[in-house]
């Protein structure tokens, strides 16, 4: 008989390889901060794919599918009006442009900061790079501007469907 023993650290790492793929960016911003140099220095091996209903598949899938179906909940609960009671817009307007500013900063701040303002991580991705030179911060500016910029728009478009709906 083959028997499987588990002691606390290979209990952890199957821990970790089921949860954190499924939550980007999350697992992607903690590689980077903490893989080894090397990790980023060779190509990328391609391994071939093959779809198995395994348990930790199941329970990878199912725990990515829970935490966005979560905060999707979160957020429609919370901001979102009741469709069917009167909207206050000059209350409504602010918080679901607030709200989709808000996730798009959470996300996109923290990226931008570990892709090119932390040295560690800008050393390690600096062999993968297609440009090696760091864009200067006044491009940075402008593509935060325009990444809110159409946050706005979306928001908008967003606050345009809730009016047709009411």
């Amino acid at each position: 008989k083959h028997r499987v023993t588990w002691n606390l650290s290979s209990m952890l790492t199957e821990l970790v390889s089921i949860a954190l793929p499924s939550l980007w960016p999350f697992y992607q911003g903690l590689y980077l901060l903490f893989a080894p140099e090397n990790a980023f220095r060779k190509p990328m091996k391609l391994q071939e794919y093959t779809f198995e209903w395994t348990p930790k598949f199941l329970i990878s899938f199912n725990l990515g599918i829970f935490v966005y179906a979560l905060v999707s909940w979160l957020s429609f609960k919370y901001t979102f009006p009741d469709l069917t009671q009167p909207i206050d817009w000059k209350y409504w307007i602010p918080v679901i442009i607030l709200r989709d500013v808000f996730f798009t900063l959470i996300i996109y701040e923290p990226w931008h900061i570990l892709t090119y303002g932390f040295n560690k991580t800008v050393n390690k991705l600096s062999a993968r790079k297609f440009n090696p030179d760091m864009p200067e911060q006044t491009q940075w500016t402008h593509d935060r501007l325009w990444s809110l910029s159409g946050t706005v728009i979306a928001a908008l478009h967003e606050l345009l469907a809730i009016y047709l709906w009411s």
